[in-house]
């Protein structure tokens, strides 16, 4: 486990360009409010034919291990997971909402963007109770095609292995 001192502050690469930073910007602010909104066919839609979404503990990657809590190695996956959400899943009545505090954009070559951002997910219940769900960072892989800014990764690193209740829509 890193010791908090011994973390540096990153900032983003000043060599990328303002407007693909504004297009990333845009794909993932639209992702999770197509989340928020349970636009479950909007929020695919932010996502490259080839792509995949993990969600893993931030534990598992300090210990090399690759075991995640949620993956889907292909869009057919994603898919099928939403389906099975939409169709069949029960689970908790909820609304989620997503907080993003600031994108760092890392790297831009060859056509892909790499950006880590950090969120918050707070649920609220049909009751009208609200409590955090889970905290992270979103490590993704964005590529710009003729259609605009896609995820062509997304990975969800969970500040914890302990998720208080299933995860039933994607984070």
């Amino acid at each position: 486990m890193k010791d908090m001192k011994d973390v540096v502050v990153a900032r983003s690469n000043p060599t990328i360009p303002a407007e693909i930073r504004q297009q990333a910007s845009e794909l993932i602010l639209d992702s999770v409010l197509h989340l928020d909104r349970m636009e479950l066919e909007a929020w695919i839609d932010c996502f490259d034919k080839t792509s995949c979404y993990h969600v893993i503990p931030r534990e598992n990657i300090d210990c090399g291990y690759p075991s995640a809590i949620i993956r889907c190695d292909s869009l057919d996956i994603i898919k099928d997971r939403l389906m099975v959400l939409d169709v069949s899943s029960k689970y908790n009545p909820h609304w989620d909402r997503h907080f993003l505090n600031g994108t760092q954009f890392q790297s831009y070559e060859n056509g892909i963007l790499i950006a880590h951002t950090n969120f918050m997910i707070v649920q609220s219940t049909l009751e009208g109770f609200s409590k955090l769900f889970v905290a992270g960072h979103y490590e993704d892989k964005i590529v710009f095609t003729a259609d605009g800014a896609k995820l062509r990764e997304r990975i969800v690193v969970l500040d914890t292995f302990s998720v208080p209740n299933l995860i039933a829509v994607p984070l």
